[in-house]
C-alpha cells in the first residue's frame, strides 16, 4: 500500500507541475478564454432563435436514455443490417481487441497510407499511435486534428482540437511540415492544407472515420462535419473502417435526427453543420464498422454513471468549465478531456486516470447546467473522488475544508480572538503550513451573535402576527415558509439572515427555523458522500413535516438551494428527498415568484439610482435562468449590469486550498470577472453568493454587496 500512495503522491505532484506551467502558457490561457466564450456566445444565440429548443432538447434527452436502455438489442440489429448491407462488423470488447483488428484488415489489404476523419472513440482506443508503430502512414484530414498531429500533441478539446494554437503557430507547423514558408493567414493554411490534402485523398489505401450515430433500422452510420473531409475519407479509399462505440446506436433515423436538432447548436451554435454524411454500405471496395464497448456495458450498469453514455459529444461543458478555461484539456484529461472525460475515463481507462485528475473539479455545477443532456457530472466526479480517498487516504485540506461547520462554531464562540489572529500574518503561515490554508486569502469575519440565537431569541418575544414589520394591508393565506439558514448567514454575517426573516415579513410570509445542518457541499466537493448523505438526510427529515403542511423552503445562499433542489436527491435517491427540492427557493427567486403573482409588498423607497455590476453565482443559474437579482434591484431603483464570466472560481471553499491546488487557479479563473468588475463605472457589485462575494473583492478591489442590504434599506427596515 507504501508504494501505491507513493505512485499517487508522484502523480499529484506531476499534475501540479502541469498546472504551473499551464498557468504560465499566457498565450494558451487567452486562446482558451477567447474560444470559451465565442462558443457560448454562439450556442446561446442558437439556442434562443429556435422556438422549440426546449422541445427538441427534451426529444433528445428522451432519445439517448431510451436507447441506451436498448443497446444490446439496437447493436444486434445494427450488426445484422451492416451484413446485409455487405459490411463487417466487429465487436471489441476493449482497446486491445479493437486495435488488432484494424491493424489485422490494413496488414490484409497492403495498406501503406491511411486517411483519418475525426473520431474520438479512435482517440480513445490511441488508434494513430498503434498504427505509426506498426509503421502505417497516417494522415488526418481535419484541420484542427491535422494541426496537433503536426505538433505531435493530442487534441485538447473534444470539437476543436486545436483552439490552443494561435495563427502563427499554426503557420510554422505548415511551413516545417510543407518547406514552404506559410504566412499567419487563416486563408492561406486552409488553402495549403487542402492542397496537401488532395495528394494525400487520392494516393490513400484506407479510411478511418469515427460515426456520431449509427441507425440500427437501417445500418446507416452518420458523420457530422464542417469540413466535408469525412465524406473523401469515407468513398475514395479502397478500404473503410467505421470506429463507434455501441452507445451512439439509436432505433430509427427519426431518432438520429432528434439527436441532429441539438448536436450542432450545442456543439458550435450553429443551427445546421456543413455536413451530414449519411453512409449506408458502400457501392465497392471493402466495408468494416468496429463497435467498441470498452467499458460502456460495465458502465450502463452502474446507475449514476450510466448518464454517461448519454453524451452526444458536443463539448459544451467544456466550453463552461471555469478550470478548462485556464488550463486546457491536456491537463484536465486522460484522453478524454474534463469535465465529462472524467467519468469516461474511470470506466474506459482506469479509475487511476481518473483520480489523478479529479481534483481540477471544482463542483461549480456549470457543466450539468449547459449539458443539452442533462447529466449529472459533478456527481460521478465526486463519486471518483470519494473512491480516491478509500484508496490513497484523506488530504488534510480537504478534510479540514468538509467540516468546516466544526471550525466555523468555535471561530464564532471565540470571535474577536479568531478575528484579530486571521488577520495576522505570522498566524496565517502557521495555519497554512498545518491545514493546506492559503495565506494569501482574505478570511471572513465571524460573529459571536449567530442568526439562531437571535431568531431562538426573537421568538420568545415576538410572535409572527405581531411582527412590527408585516405589511397590514396585505395579507395572504398560505404563505409561509421555512428558512435554510446555512452557514455564513449564521456564524458569518447574521445580519443577512436577519433581514432576510425581515423582508418575508414585510411581504407577509411566516417564518419557521426548525433544527438544521449547513446544506454538506463542501462535502460534496471533496468527496465525502457517506457524510454528506447523512446531512441530507438530517435536513430532509426536519424540512419535510413543513413541506407535507404546505411551507416553501427559501435560503438566501444559492449553494443551499442548489444542494436542496438539485444534489440530495440524487444522493438519497427518495421521494422525500425530490419532494423537499420540488419546494426549495433561493429567496429571490421567491419573491419574484410572489411579484408575478401580485403578491410582492411594492411599499419600498427607491435607492439612489446608481449603475452596479451584478454577479450571478453558478448554482443559482439552474434555479432561475430570468436573473430575479437583477429584475427586483432594477424595481426599486438600480441601474443592474450582468457580468457574466461564468464561474467566479472560489467555489465554495476551493479557493482558500494552498497554491496550485486552489488560489492561484482560483485567482486566475477570476480574472476577467474581476477586470470587469473593477471598471470606474462601476459603482459597487451585488452578488448573494457570500464566497462569491469574497473573490471578487479581492480580485478587484470593488465594494460588492449582498442584494438582501439594499432590499432591506428599500423597505425602510431597520
Amino acid at each position: 500500500m507504501a508504494s501505491i500512495t507513493k505512485n499517487r503522491s508522484q502523480r499529484h505532484k506531476k499534475l501540479l507541475e502541469d498546472i504551473d506551467n499551464a498557468l504560465k502558457n499566457t498565450q494558451q490561457r487567452e486562446a482558451l478564454l477567447t474560444a470559451q466564450k465565442n462558443s457560448r456566445h454562439h450556442r446561446d444565440k442558437a439556442y434562443a432563435e429556435t422556438e422549440t429548443m426546449d422541445i427538441f432538447l427534451e426529444e433528445a434527452r428522451e432519445v439517448k436514455r431510451r436507447n441506451i436502455d436498448d443497446s444490446v438489442e439496437l447493436v444486434e440489429k445494427f450488426t445484422e443490417k451492416i451484413k446485409k448491407l455487405g459490411g463487417k462488423v466487429f465487436l471489441a470488447d476493449n482497446e486491445e481487441t479493437a486495435v488488432n483488428y484494424i491493424l489485422n484488415v490494413a496488414k490484409d489489404k497492403n495498406v501503406k497510407s491511411i486517411l483519418k476523419s475525426k473520431t474520438l472513440t479512435g482517440e480513445e482506443i490511441s488508434i494513430n499511435e498503434h498504427l505509426e508503430e506498426a509503421n502505417f502512414e497516417v494522415i488526418e484530414t481535419d484541420l484542427g486534428e491535422r494541426i496537433v498531429q503536426l505538433a505531435h500533441e493530442r487534441p485538447i478539446h473534444i470539437v476543436a482540437p486545436a483552439i490552443h494554437k494561435n495563427r502563427q503557430q499554426i503557420a510554422d507547423l505548415f511551413t516545417e511540415d510543407t518547406g514552404k514558408k506559410v504566412p499567419p493567414d487563416p486563408e492561406v493554411i486552409a488553402k495549403v492544407a487542402r492542397e496537401s490534402l488532395r495528394k494525400d485523398f487520392l494516393r490513400a489505401d484506407m479510411g478511418i472515420s469515427g460515426g456520431n450515430i449509427a441507425v440500427a433500422e437501417t445500418g446507416t452510420i452518420v458523420l457530422v462535419t464542417n469540413e466535408g473531409n469525412a465524406r473523401l475519407t469515407t468513398t475514395l479509399p479502397e478500404t473503410h473502417i467505421a470506429i463507434i462505440g455501441i452507445e451512439k446506436v439509436v432505433r430509427s433515423l427519426d431518432d438520429a435526427m432528434k439527436i441532429l436538432e441539438v448536436l450542432p447548436k450545442s456543439a458550435t451554435g450553429q443551427k445546421v453543420t456543413s455536413y451530414f454524411t449519411f453512409i449506408n454500405g458502400r457501392n465497392q471496395g471493402d466495408f468494416h464498422v468496429v463497435l467498441l464497448d470498452n467499458g460502456r456495458t460495465e458502465m450502463k450498469k452502474d446507475n449514476l454513471f450510466k448518464e454517461a453514455l448519454y453524451c452526444i459529444r458536443c463539448g459544451a461543458c467544456m466550453n463552461i468549465c471555469p478550470t478548462f478555461n485556464v488550463v486546457g484539456g491536456h491537463v484536465f484529461g486522460h484522453i478524454y478531456p474534463a469535465p465529462i472525460g472524467l467519468p469516461w475515463t474511470n470506466y474506459v481507462h482506469g479509475e487511476d486516470n481518473a483520480i489523478d485528475i479529479t481534483e481540477l473539479c471544482i463542483s461549480c455545477g456549470l457543466c450539468k447546467d449547459i449539458c443539452p443532456e442533462d447529466i449529472d457530472i459533478p456527481l460521478m466526479i465526486s463519486t471518483v473522488k470519494e473512491k480516491d480517498i478509500e484508496l490513497y487516504g484523506e488530504k488534510r485540506i480537504n478534510k479540514f475544508l468538509s467540516e468546516n461547520e466544526k471550525t466555523i462554531d468555535l471561530s464564532s464562540k471565540t470571535a474577536p480572538i479568531a478575528n484579530w489572529m486571521l488577520k495576522r500574518g505570522a498566524f496565517r503561515f502557521i495555519l497554512e503550513k498545518i491545514t493546506g490554508l492559503d495565506r494569501r486569502r482574505p478570511m471572513p469575519s465571524f460573529s459571536r451573535k449567530t442568526f439562531f440565537n437571535w431568531f431562538k431569541n426573537r421568538e420568545t418575544k415576538n410572535a409572527f402576527t405581531t411582527s412590527k414589520y408585516l405589511n397590514k394591508d396585505i395579507f395572504h393565506d398560505k404563505m409561509k415558509v421555512v428558512y435554510f439558514v446555512d452557514t455564513y448567514a449564521n456564524y458569518n454575517d447574521p445580519e443577512i439572515g436577519i433581514s432576510t426573516v425581515k423582508i418575508l415579513e414585510k411581504n407577509n410570509v411566516k417564518v419557521e427555523v426548525p433544527p438544521q445542518k449547513g446544506s454538506a457541499m463542501p462535502l460534496v466537493l471533496y468527496g465525502y458522500l457517506d457524510d454528506a448523505k447523512k446531512t441530507a438526510k438530517y435536513n430532509v427529515d426536519n424540512m419535510l413535516p413543513y413541506v407535507k403542511k404546505g411551507y416553501k423552503i427559501v435560503t438566501s445562499e444559492p449553494t443551499a438551494a442548489f444542494t436542496l433542489k438539485e444534489v440530495y436527491p440524487k444522493l438519497l435517491e427518495t421521494q422525500e428527498a425530490e419532494l423537499v427540492g420540488e419546494n426549495t427557493f433561493e429567496l429571490f427567486g421567491y419573491l419574484s415568484k410572489l411579484n408575478k403573482e401580485g403578491k410582492m409588498s411594492q411599499n419600498f423607497k427607491k435607492v439612489e439610482k446608481e449603475h452596479v455590476g451584478y454577479h450571478m453565482p453558478c448554482h443559482s443559474r439552474p434555479l432561475d435562468k430570468e436573473t430575479p437579482v437583477a429584475k427586483i434591484m432594477e424595481m426599486i431603483g438600480l441601474d443592474v449590469e450582468v457580468i457574466d464570466h461564468g464561474c467566479c472560481g472560489m467555489a465554495g471553499t476551493y479557493g482558500f486550498r494552498a497554491g496550485l491546488e486552489g488560489y492561484d487557479v482560483s485567482m486566475e479563473i477570476a480574472k476577467p470577472l474581476c477586470k470587469d468588475f473593477s471598471r470606474p463605472e462601476i459603482k459597487y457589485g451585488l452578488t448573494e453568493s457570500s464566497v462569491c462575494s469574497m473573490q471578487i473583492t479581492h480580485g478587484s478591489e470593488k465594494e460588492i454587496i449582498h442584494p438582501i442590504t439594499i432590499l432591506k434599506e428599500a423597505y425602510e427596515l431597520d
